[in-house]
């Protein structure tokens, strides 16, 4: 079948007359369609694609296919055009560089969609794969579990950090469990429009206020479905859209008091970590600073030991009507003895201190106290240190082992370290020092427990007695 002809099959089936400017996954290629016009595209390639690309409609037909081939066909490995040619009996090497990229602008042209500009750069291959959506590869079998757990992470933190400027690209990077084979900027962009696009449907239809958001936004936009990158006709993407909304649904859309912070939670090794929170753009106001300040300066974060770290340049700038630094990301990690100690952040220009602040929530940790956290999504947040009454129903207690616990059988041991044990409890728990130390962590019970405990100062006696022999 000739691709004129198949083009104009493919948008009657649809009861279209003319493209609509929908991104191509949009369409939702049946396997019937996809087959037939891979023979097709097989058939022109017998008399040389430096020549038929300019049949009618050929330019068309390949956009859609290529973009279909990613979401069917892509594995994992190096994304590049031979493959993609290979595909149906071709040789991309035939071609120039400014011929491809001619054949994908104007088929793109076609169907309403333009070249994706990044950074100044066109990205006429990473349009293809976002045009084609998510690999169906990527959310079948186990490959789901990490998809899931990127957006669990990044939703809640994209819709917090929104208002100062922040790219969602950026913060699914920092996602370290993301396959190797995955860490690609089509990939990375896609899943970066997925979050972007639950986003809008919360602020849309205010789903914050709703018991059931998945229920309002079937009844308010059925069609919500169709607007994620996923094949929707599948449980597994049935579900991962579902639990998307509930994420967004839930999370804080409040912009942070603070402009920089730091995060602490258990790491998938049982050890503290540390993770910074930088906003990507601060005005002058929340620093304290007013006009003039440098143009460009260093910004380095300092460890209570005292080693300084530059982590890159802040630009003055204006973001929203006002007069702002841009800062740079930092994706930096502090494991370990390190990610107890306090840090502050400063601004210098050459040798002048501009502006020194610690940065929030990252006081320095007592190492002789148990350090509880509770789990917010797939994480373990730390939720607070020595004594804690907390409303999570569960928490993981990291406690040095100079320290003794009292529970039921409910505690789990999880990991143990020289110098740290890590357990998982709920209840009330009481742990004890040979120096009469106490700490109590209470956790949200749905009945009350009965138990008491003595809650004060040990006080020092006047004397002692001697030893008997």
């Amino acid at each position: 079948m000739l691709p004129k002809n198949w083009l104009t099959e493919f948008l009657s089936s649809r009861n279209v007359s003319s493209t609509d400017g929908r991104q191509l996954y949009r369409y939702r290629m049946n396997d019937e369609e996809y087959e037939s016009l891979r023979v097709g595209l097989k058939t022109t390639a017998l008399f040389g694609i430096e020549h038929i690309h300019k049949t009618i409609g050929w330019n068309a037909a390949f956009v859609i296919y290529a973009s279909e081939w990613w979401r069917r066909e892509y594995d994992g490995s190096s994304w590049s055009w031979d493959k993609l040619f290979t595909s149906f009996n071709a040789n991309v090497k035939v071609l120039s560089i400014n011929r491809r990229n001619f054949l994908v602008e104007t088929g793109l042209r076609y169907w309403g969609r333009k070249v994706r500009v990044i950074n100044g750069s066109s990205r006429y291959l990473g349009t293809i794969a976002t045009e084609g959506g998510l690999p169906l590869n990527q959310i079948t079998g186990k490959s789901n579990d990490w998809l899931g757990r990127v957006f669990r992470q990044v939703i809640p933190k994209y819709s917090r950090l929104l208002q100062t400027g922040v790219k969602v690209e950026n913060l699914i990077g920092e996602c370290d469990f993301i396959p190797r084979n995955y860490h690609s900027p089509e990939v990375f962009t896609i899943l970066g429009d997925m979050v972007k696009t639950v986003i809008e449907f919360k602020q849309k239809y205010a789903l914050q206020d709703c018991d059931d958001p998945v229920a309002v936004l079937d009844q308010k936009a059925p069609s919500w479905h169709e607007s994620f990158p996923l094949p929707i006709g599948t449980e597994v993407g049935q579900r991962l859209l579902s639990d998307m909304v509930r994420i967004a649904a839930k999370a804080s859309d409040q912009k942070p008091t603070q402009p920089f912070r730091g995060i602490r939670k258990l790491g998938a090794d049982g050890a503290l970590q540390l993770h910074f929170e930088l906003a990507g753009f601060v005005t002058l106001d929340e620093l304290g600073l007013s006009e003039p300040v440098p143009s460009r300066m260093d910004v380095e974060i300092i460890s209570g030991d005292g080693v300084e770290r530059l982590i890159g340049v802040a630009l003055k700038t204006t973001y929203q009507g006002k007069p702002t630094l841009k800062i740079p990301r930092y994706v930096g990690v502090e494991r370990g003895e390190q990610a107890a100690y306090r840090y502050s952040i400063r601004l210098r220009h050459l040798s002048t201190l501009i502006y020194e602040k610690p940065i929030s929530d990252c006081e320095e940790l007592d190492n002789e106290a148990p350090w509880t956290f509770a789990q917010q999504n797939d994480e373990w947040i730390l939720e607070g240190v020595a004594s804690v009454s907390t409303r999570a129903k569960v928490v993981r207690i990291l406690y040095p082992t100079q320290l003794k616990y009292q529970n039921d059988d409910s505690t789990l041991e999880l990991q143990a370290h020289l110098e740290t044990k890590l357990i998982e409890t709920s209840g009330i728990i009481n742990f004890s020092s040979a120096y009469g130390v106490n700490f109590v962590v209470k956790t949200g019970q749905d009945t009350p427990a009965e138990r008491f405990y003595l809650d004060g100062k040990s006080l020092t006696f006047k004397s002692a007695p001697t030893l008997v022999y």
